[in-house]
């Protein structure tokens, strides 16, 4: 009996610890992604976007991070952790470019990445947001991987996943409001526009008026005109 009890401690001590581990681990993962987001409500755009991403994705993991959005060549531009810099290699950036295409993650050593230590995750909207194009992957996230295994690996996979799920939202948020701003200035372009070819108008009115009267005379009555008048 002893020796069962023992056996039943045991067991109830390692579910126990398992159980405050998976606790602690999703406390964690909430306090950092509401950190994330809340940083995230400071960025002004896709630049600053990007380097708060990586930036906090150093911070959390304490791993090298690189985020590449595309450019207007359309060539992915990378972007660090303000003060630092993490070149990729010609390979590093077609594995990137590949994940980008594919909208699908190309982990570390293999396939376009083999030889490489960093994965690469699309930025990409969730399909099950609305309106969300085909080509939802607007820039890549690089992460240097470390020695890390097991449940700690599996448990920051799943957080950089969720960061990057709240950066794509945020990148496709920053593009929309660009994208009114342009609306709003091409529409106040248009509004001068007008303003000035409607003032323009007015002020050829009267002149032409004077013209076109002193013209019409001229056709209609110089045979009775005497020479000054005319």
């Amino acid at each position: 009996l002893l020796a069962l009890a023992a056996i039943a401690a045991r067991v109830a001590i390692v579910r126990l610890r398992e159980h405050l581990r998976e606790t602690a681990m999703r406390v964690r993962r909430s306090t950092l992604l509401y950190d994330f987001s809340q940083r995230l409500t400071l960025v002004v755009g896709a630049q600053d976007l990007a380097r708060t991403v990586a930036a906090s994705v150093e911070e959390s993991f304490d791993r090298a991070a690189v985020v590449l959005l595309l450019g207007a060549d359309g060539k992915l531009e990378p972007f660090t952790r303000p003060g630092l810099g993490h070149d990729l290699d010609a390979l590093e950036m077609r594995a990137a470019a590949h994940a980008l295409a594919a909208d699908e993650p190309v982990s570390a050593g293999t396939g376009p990445a083999a030889g490489s230590p960093w994965t690469f995750l699309p930025i990409s909207l969730p399909a099950h947001v609305a309106g969300a194009s085909p080509d939802r992957a607007k820039g890549v996230l690089a992460v240097h991987q470390g020695e890390r295994r097991g449940r700690r690996a599996e448990e920051e996979a799943r957080l950089l996943f969720a960061i990057r799920d709240q950066a794509a939202l945020a990148l496709e948020r920053i593009r929309l409001a660009e994208t009114q701003q342009q609306d709003r200035l091409l529409a106040e372009t248009e509004r001068l526009s007008s303003a000035m070819l409607a003032s323009v108008s007015h002020d050829l009115r009267t002149p032409l008026a004077s013209i076109m009267g002193g013209t019409s005379t001229l056709i209609e009555l110089e045979s009775s005109l005497d020479p000054a008048a005319r």
